[in-house]
């Protein structure tokens, strides 16, 4: 078996070398379409990145943070419906959507965390609900971990960092450029939904077939996952904002379970299971994703909020 997972791994390093010493700026030049709204950008963390934002006349803040190879497009169905209460930011995370992607750069938990601050430094603003799927769920906990004066409530939605992945760095050199375009680098084709919201994803996961900027995509995606293993479940005790655990009942990727882990070690915590919300209920089920996170947010009983399309 392992003699077996050592030729695994050896050709998928080759692969990835193949890959990533290819003719990076070979192809065309990518034409991405333009997102739902006036695309934004801001120098933070020495990176350009790509934010959009509405509802600036309201005085509380959300900051959507979106998963692994996702963008900006995974939080369409929020963008309107939050901005008529609330100052809305969201933000394309380093090396994602239409941010900046640079060589060399470890795409971290400190990295992206540091960059929703630095957003929030940007655009003046001292205190923020904070509102992150998957890979983004763990990046939001990592901000209200290191920086609770600034987080307001927190919502973790089928958020990763509940275990700890660090034993798996041996098999990371297997999720490399080759396998990541092999098995296809976005979330979109596992995440069931209809209409413009996915035509939108689709559009842009297109744009990228071919072009030059598809292989540095392809690179930071598999430098990213490779972040992704360290947990930060030892310091979820210290997360001191209120914090609304919403999970798909029946997530494929994130198990239920792990809404066990999260409310066993973060202080003060509520639950939310949306049924049939797969990985992403806010593209799945986005209605009562809305209702019961704007519920939470104000206070209120959410249990009214199951069931809504």
């Amino acid at each position: 078996m392992k003699k077996h997972l050592s030729k695994v791994m050896l050709l998928s390093l080759l692969a990835a070398l193949i890959v990533s010493t290819g003719p990076a700026q070979a192809g065309k030049a990518w034409n991405p379409p333009a997102y739902y709204a006036q695309e934004l950008y801001a120098e933070i963390e020495g990176m350009k990145i790509c934010y959009l934002e509405a509802g600036q006349e309201n005085p509380e803040t959300i900051v959507f943070v979106h998963g692994f190879s996702g963008n900006a497009l995974d939080w369409l169905g929020q963008y309107d419906y939050f901005s008529a209460r609330y100052h809305v930011l969201i933000l394309d995370e380093p090396g994602h959507g239409k941010s900046e992607r640079r060589a060399g750069l470890a795409y971290s938990n400190e990295l992206n965390g540091k960059t929703v601050i630095g957003l929030l430094d940007h655009v003046g603003v001292k205190k923020a609900h904070l509102v992150g799927n998957s890979l983004g769920g763990q990046v939001s906990a990592w901000v209200a971990i290191h920086y609770p004066d600034r987080v307001g409530k927190l919502i973790l939605v089928d958020a990763a960092g509940a275990h700890d992945f660090t034993w798996a760095a041996g098999i990371a050199p297997l999720f490399n450029p080759f396998t990541i375009k092999l098995i296809g680098y976005t979330r979109g084709a596992s995440i069931p939904a209809d209409g413009p919201q996915n035509i939108a994803r689709g559009d842009f996961r297109a744009s990228l077939q071919g072009a030059n900027e598809e292989w540095r995509y392809l690179l930071t995606l598999s430098k990213a996952f490779r972040e992704a293993l360290r947990p930060v479940k030892p310091d979820l005790p210290k997360i001191q904002a209120p914090t609304l655990i919403m999970w798909g009942d029946d997530d494929p990727i994130l198990t239920v379970k792990d809404v066990d882990i999260f409310a066993s070690l973060i202080p003060n915590t509520t639950r939310y299971l949306v049924h049939e919300g797969n990985h992403s209920p806010q593209i799945t089920k986005p209605a009562e994703f809305n209702c019961a996170v704007e519920k939470f947010l104000a206070g209120e009983d959410m249990e009214g909020c199951h069931g809504v399309n």
